[in-house]
């Protein structure tokens, strides 16, 4: 593509990359520049957004965070999210097109990585395309992570534990709400809080949901059900476009032992397909109980992958351990800990 120019985009460009990102298909919340502020105000790291434009039109754009710690720094396109793609393309692009803007914006990112001390970049694919994001040189390491996806423009086809869960949950008159101040939406937060504890998970903290709130009831919902008046099950979803995002999820003892979660989510995949969306993505499972219970509501096992480069000399960062090497990078930065840290080269040795 002649006369294609690259770099990072600037606030001039920011009507054209939300008109892009409006117009791609498949595009998830996190490619928003509203969760590009979530992140951004939440300390979350350096965005950097990488453009390609033709002739005064924008092509494609290559949304990415950077963590800049004590040892290090990592670029990831798009932590927080398993629905995240690569890079967006304007929907337009032919095929060859496509896999021309892709390995250009990538290899573009590559060279800024090498350029400002940034030691690990690692591009995060989506469960909704089969699509490599391609690059002129192999990446250092990939890692596959499963999700569930669900197609919305089927009907919805519950397996019997969903069914006779929505049932069970009925018998106890559950009451939907959704949160219309940010004491309830805190609440919903609290309820997948408390969740997470049952399961030594750490929850994200609260001031990540109380931006996420502040984008808008279109963006992200939290919504949540009630028995005699008592919080049972809650979730946040993350809405845009084709795509909505089963992000954060609670329940109750009282919630588990009526199984409103089973009912909670027939609601909200029902109104979902009723506002258009096409693709219910349930995300990657804690447990096997709950990979089981996403599988009763239909769908299919997903993987998206991730590649890495390193991009820097990194063999400094062996001397920290997995534990270290996680406080630096939380677990929303895609880092091979395991395969850097001295235990794992103890044990290789």
């Amino acid at each position: 593509m002649e006369g294609l120019k690259l770099g990072l985009m600037t606030a001039g460009d920011e009507n054209a990359y939300a008109a892009l990102i409006d117009g791609a298909p498949n595009s998830p919340f996190t490619h928003t520049l509203a969760y590009r502020n979530v992140l951004r105000d939440s300390g979350m790291g350096e965005p950097c957004y990488f453009i390609a434009r033709r002739q005064g039109q924008l092509q494609a754009a290559l949304p990415t965070l950077v963590k800049r710690t004590a040892i290090g720094a990592v670029m990831n396109s798009l932590p927080l999210a398993q629905s995240a793609g690569g890079v967006v393309v304007a929907a337009k692009a032919t095929p060859s097109e496509r896999s021309y803007l892709m390995r250009r914006l990538i290899d573009t990112c590559l060279d800024y990585a090498r350029g400002n001390q940034i030691g690990v970049c690692v591009f995060i694919g989506t469960p909704f395309s089969n699509e490599e994001t391609p690059a002129s040189t192999a990446p250092d390491f990939v890692i596959d992570r499963p999700t569930h996806v669900l197609d919305l423009t089927s009907p919805l086809k519950l397996h019997h534990a969903a069914k006779e869960g929505v049932r069970k949950a009925g018998k106890s008159h559950p009451v939907w709400h959704r949160a219309h101040c940010e004491a309830d939406a805190k609440m919903v937060w609290q309820l997948y809080a408390d969740s997470m504890g049952l399961i030594k998970v750490p929850a994200r903290p609260w001031s990540l949901y109380a931006h996420l709130y502040n984008y808008g009831e279109q963006l992200v919902r939290f919504v949540w059900c009630t028995i005699n008046g008592e919080p049972t099950s809650g979730f946040v979803l993350l809405c845009h476009k084709d795509i909505v995002d089963y992000h954060s999820v609670g329940n109750t003892a009282l919630g588990r032992t009526h199984q409103t979660n089973s009912w909670l989510c027939r609601h909200e995949l029902e109104q979902a397909a009723i506002r258009g969306a096409k693709w219910w993505n349930w995300g990657a499972s804690p447990t096997a109980a709950v990979a089981e219970f996403k599988r009763n509501f239909g769908g299919q096992d997903q993987t998206y992958r991730l590649r890495g480069f390193f991009t820097q000399d990194v063999s400094s960062w062996r001397q920290w351990s997995t534990l270290d090497l996680s406080t630096h990078f939380p677990n929303y930065y895609v880092v091979p800990h395991s395969w850097l840290s001295q235990e794992h080269t103890a044990a290789r040795s």
